[in-house]
């Protein structure tokens, strides 16, 4: 995406946290944040920037991470310290503070976060335990250890004692990032200074002192948390992911020693690990422990049931009456325990049926049974649909007319991922006007399209050698305006780049050159 540059202003820069970094390298691409001290005057960029409550700052940047829209913050950012800026000085409170670093945080933009930690600092603002924990959770997303620990070594300087939930991101971060030994031992190390609590608390000490303590009775000590449940499935979780399937023995013999007892996420975590590898009668042996252990059910488990009968592997496909059979029999079984298949529910059994066995006529059959349960179709439902009209050969684009047709005049629900897939699928049935009428509905709506669908759009209007419309798409984009006003969405593996080398050989100039999304940002050392 092309940030066209506001101007060399000085009042301008000191005021904005998003700079575009272009003259440092002409090859890089990502928006980076600067945070400075504020002027003593803060000018606004646009009378629809000035707010009144902070409620509003917060929604905002509620909708950037949402979105994962980067402006928004900076918008956000500008209208902060138009609200609090009296008389020269700053007093943003910390709430909204470490809102915007947990936003930062978990947008990835870990440099942006603790550039806004330095500007707290220097402001006189003193960071909190939610401050520390929020950038714990940055380190996190992007797999950086050696940061996660400088940041945990910090926070303890500056004697804030972690609750649990610090310490689960600790240890979600380590094993995240392939630290499976330190992962596990950072939970030794938790359930180690909790126990040594316990000891103190009872003014005791020594082996004999700790064989007398019960731990599986005894609860949190002011702190220092003791490991609960949350811990055991936060670690199972990322164990299962990584495939360290070997290290749950000694997980398990862990939980039981201090009376960590499994629920009803636990058993799904590990059903569905099993489920992912295609191990069903692993699945069936956690619904047996689950049983004896008096340990109910959730929608959740049965939908991991559901995707397991209709997603077999090996090409094992389902006969249309051992489908029916299926979806009978979970939905009875539901019933039996009083729960209510959910939406989402209701979605995996239809993207099963469509997906893996095409069977449209049971789709359909559910959709009815939700319309009679008053439960409206999900976007998912919705995407699912219009990925199986578009699969047709040739494309069913009269049943996709229609199913956009009812959304609309039903008002429902749909989101990005939807949209972009009807703009994929209709240029790839060669339906560019029909495309191009999408894209103007999502500018009108505020959504941002994405790098593969429009790829699409240029090679069917390419293909019908709609060169004056192809140049208005190129246009839009690179100046995010017109169709692609609000940007564009995602700027992984590459595809930005494949969208501009697939134009540019079509022949279809660029007004400018380097843009932002194809650069690299410098980085530098950031500062705890």
């Amino acid at each position: 995406m092309r940030q066209t540059s506001k101007n060399n202003n000085p009042s301008h820069h000191s005021n904005s946290i998003v700079q575009d970094r272009s003259n440092q390298n002409p090859q890089s691409g990502n928006r980076s944040i600067r945070i400075h001290r504020l002027p003593q005057k803060t000018p606004f960029r646009s009378p629809q920037q000035r707010v009144t409550n902070p409620e509003s700052i917060e929604k905002q940047l509620g909708r950037a991470l949402e979105q994962q829209d980067i402006r928004l913050i900076d918008r956000a950012w500008q209208q902060a310290q138009a609200l609090y800026a009296s008389s020269g000085n700053v007093s943003i409170p910390i709430d909204l503070y470490n809102l915007l670093i947990y936003t930062l945080s978990s947008m990835k933009r870990l440099e942006d976060a603790f550039s806004v930690l330095q500007f707290m600092k220097l402001n006189g603002i003193l960071p909190t335990l939610i401050t520390w924990t929020s950038l714990m959770k940055g380190c996190t997303k992007t797999h950086n250890p050696v940061l996660l620990e400088k940041v945990w070594a910090a926070m303890l300087a500056v004697n804030i004692q972690p609750d649990d939930v610090a310490w689960t991101i600790r240890i979600q971060g380590l094993l995240n990032s392939d630290r499976i030994n330190e992962g596990l031992q950072c939970l030794n190390d938790m359930t180690t200074a909790w126990a040594t609590a316990l000891l103190s608390k009872a003014k005791g000490s020594g082996k004999d002192q700790i064989a007398s303590i019960d731990f599986k009775s005894e609860e949190s000590v002011p702190g220092f948390p003791k490991p609960t449940t949350g811990t055991l499935n936060a670690v199972i979780t990322v164990l299962a992911r990584k495939g360290k399937l070997n290290r749950f023995t000694e997980v398990f013999q862990w939980a039981k020693t201090y009376g960590i007892l499994f629920d009803v996420i636990t058993y799904n975590i590990l059903i569905k690990s099993a489920i992912r590898r295609n191990q069903t009668h692993i699945a069936i042996e956690y619904l047996r422990t689950m049983e004896a252990e008096n340990v109910k059910p959730d929608v959740i488990t049965f939908t991991l049931v559901l995707d397991a009968v209709f997603r077999r592997r090996g090409g094992v496909s389902l006969s249309t009456e051992e489908q029916d059979s299926a979806i009978t029999a979970i939905l009875s079984d539901m019933d039996r325990h009083g729960l209510q298949p959910n939406v989402h529910s209701f979605a995996t059994m239809i993207d099963g049926l469509l997906k893996h066995h095409n069977n449209l006529e049971a789709a359909q059959g559910i959709l009815k049974h939700m319309e009679c349960k008053g439960i409206h179709p999900s976007a998912h439902i919705y995407t699912s649909l219009i990925a199986y009209y578009f699969s047709q050969e040739p494309p069913d684009v009269n049943a996709v007319d229609a199913l956009w047709n009812g959304i609309q005049t039903s008002n429902a629900a749909v989101d990005l991922i939807f949209y972009d897939r009807m703009v994929e699928g209709y240029a790839k049935a060669d339906r560019a006007g029909s495309a191009l009428n999408l894209l103007r509905i999502m500018a009108r709506d505020g959504k941002t399209p994405g790098w593969v669908a429009l790829t699409e759009v240029a090679k069917t209007l390419a293909y019908n050698e709609q060169w004056e419309r192809l140049q208005e798409l190129v246009s839009d984009v690179e100046l995010e305006e017109g169709l692609a006003k609000h940007g564009v969405m995602g700027q992984g593996a590459g595809r930005a780049e494949h969208f501009w080398a697939l134009v540019e050989n079509y022949g279809i100039e660029r007004r400018k050159k380097g843009l932002p999304s194809q650069r690299r940002t410098v980085r530098k050392e950031m500062e705890i």
